[in-house]
C-alpha cells in the first residue's frame, strides 16, 4: 500500500498525537490526587497535638 507523502504525515501526527495522550492518560491515573499527596492541616495539627500531649 503506497500513502501520499501528505496522508504519510497526517497519519504520523495522529499516531504521535494518539501515542501522546495514551502517555499523559496512563500518568494522570497512576499519580495521586493531590488530596491524597499531602497531608491535610487538620492531620498536621492533630499529630503535633498528639506529639505534645502523650
Amino acid at each position: 500500500m503506497r500513502l501520499s507523502s501528505q496522508l504519510r504525515e497526517r497519519l504520523i501526527r495522529t499516531v504521535t498525537a494518539a501515542g501522546v495522550a495514551l502517555a499523559l492518560a496512563v500518568v494522570a491515573l497512576a499519580s495521586p490526587t493531590p488530596a491524597l499527596a499531602a497531608p491535610s492541616i487538620d492531620s498536621v495539627r492533630a499529630d503535633l497535638w498528639i506529639s505534645q500531649h502523650p
